[in-house]
């Protein structure tokens, strides 16, 4: 029999949001199923976490997943059922535990010979200084731990620094070669040292899961962003592009797999976090993103000498964010001062500040109305049947997402006074 433990990640995002901090103090020991979830729409080999009220909690964390799927196999059932034997508060997860007689064989989770097989053309943009430093450090962590039995305290706290940072900085890279990396340097950390380095391991396993939050309007996102829009990417591929075919480059990037080109031209955010469960092989990732920054580089000089004005706004207006709107628009107006631009970057310019103010706007009403409901004389604790007083009144707990809709703050509101009035009159009745 051998016992499996699986980290469950990505709490704060299903049906648990709202009670998180309850959901952990009441976890552990109780019981957790996994089941595979094949429709989700970033990557096919994901596995579902249900708590013991049926609630979807989260998912198996990226760097169990394999370990996820050898335990259904050797199961031969359509999902685990375990319990929770551990509660991480910092990092906002769980870990699972099943037993099961042997794990079963799984072949590649991903598979790359589909993106191997894509051919492309196009110019390629320089390696990165961040990409440059990942491939520093990736070499160094490798050989410091070749020579592990031979270190001091002072080379194991340099050790330690270096791979916090790499840490953080392995963020920025969304290849299956880093995801692999970290995965195989946990193994190895684990077997060298045993549990003297559970904080790094923990680290390690937990960066897929900061990587992915970010890709979804994050450091990640603005980083990948920047990349495929700022100047110094911009200028030397417009420098040769008469030396290629724009049309044949667009023609290559249709044809990668799972219409990715088609998901960029659609909605950036979903198309960079699409890319981080995808496992695409670096070489063929930097060819990609090179494809796509050659042709919005064309494409964004094409409709500048046409004066096609109005079409550019619109392009700046799609991008998730207001800083790379701000970023794109300061771009586009040193290119074009003195033309008829000028007219269309500050009607561009009033439509991101208008925006900017729509977002504190909702943000201060939100603010508002979570402040009135904590002066109601008359609420209940929203997460459990005793009563709390402040000030002679009632307090009533609410874990409210940022950016919640006002209304539905309110409708919340209203519903607990209601729940608190009846039974306040069951109470009037008790006693009548």
């Amino acid at each position: 029999m051998q016992i499996v433990r699986i980290h469950i990640v990505a709490l704060p995002y299903y049906d648990v949001s709202e009670c998180l901090d309850e959901f952990l103090a009441e976890a552990q020991g109780r019981v957790m199923t996994l089941r595979p979830d094949p429709a989700n729409d970033y990557d096919v080999n994901a596995v579902c976490a249900y708590d013991w009220q049926g609630r979807h909690v989260g998912y198996v964390a990226s760097h169990d997943l394999k370990e996820t799927w050898q335990t259904l196999r050797g199961s031969g059932r359509k999902s685990l059922r375990g319990h929770v034997v551990d509660v991480n508060s910092e990092h906002k997860c769980v870990v699972f535990e099943c037993h099961v007689e042997t794990l079963g064989e799984v072949g590649e989770l991903y598979p790359t010979a589909s993106y191997q097989a894509w051919k492309y053309t196009g110019p390629m943009l320089k390696l990165t200084p961040e990409m440059a430093s990942l491939d520093y450090m990736m070499d160094e962590i490798n050989e410091r731990l070749d020579e592990y039995e031979d270190w001091s305290d002072e080379d194991r706290e340099d050790f330690e620094t270096l791979t916090e940072r790499f840490c953080q900085m392995s963020r920025y890279d969304l290849s299956g070669e880093m995801s692999d990396f970290r995965r195989r340097l946990c193994l190895k950390l684990i077997g060298i040292a045993g549990s003297r380095f559970d904080g790094l391991v923990e680290n390690l396993k937990m960066a897929f899961g900061r990587t992915g939050r970010e890709v979804h309007g994050g450091e990640v996102l603005y980083y990948w962003m920047h990349i495929i829009s700022e100047p110094k990417t911009i200028k030397p591929l417009l420098a040769c592009r008469h030396e290629y075919d724009v049309e044949k480059v667009r023609r290559e990037l249709e044809a990668f797999p799972e219409s990715m080109f088609e998901r960029w031209l659609e909605n950036k955010e979903h198309f960079m976090a699409r890319l981080l469960y995808m496992h695409i092989p670096r070489r063929v990732l930097w060819q990609l993103v090179s494809g796509i920054a050659f042709y919005e580089a064309v494409k964004t000089c094409e409709l500048v000498q046409s004066d096609e004005y109005e079409i550019i706004v619109e392009r700046i207006l799609q991008l998730p964010t207001v800083e790379l709107q701000y970023e794109a628009y300061q771009q586009i107006t040193a290119l074009l001062t003195g033309t008829a631009w000028d007219e269309k970057a500050a009607e561009l310019l009033e439509k991101m500040f208008a925006k900017v103010k729509e977002q504190k706007d909702r943000q201060h009403k939100m603010d508002e109305a979570v402040k009135k409901s904590l002066e109601e004389p008359r609420t209940q604790n929203f997460y459990g049947d005793k009563n709390e007083f402040q000030d002679g009144g009632q307090m009533l707990k609410m874990v409210i997402p940022q950016g919640t809709d006002p209304a539905k703050i309110a409708a919340r509101i209203a519903e607990q006074q209601a729940l608190l009035e009846q039974k306040e009159n069951k109470k009037t009745k008790k006693y009548v």
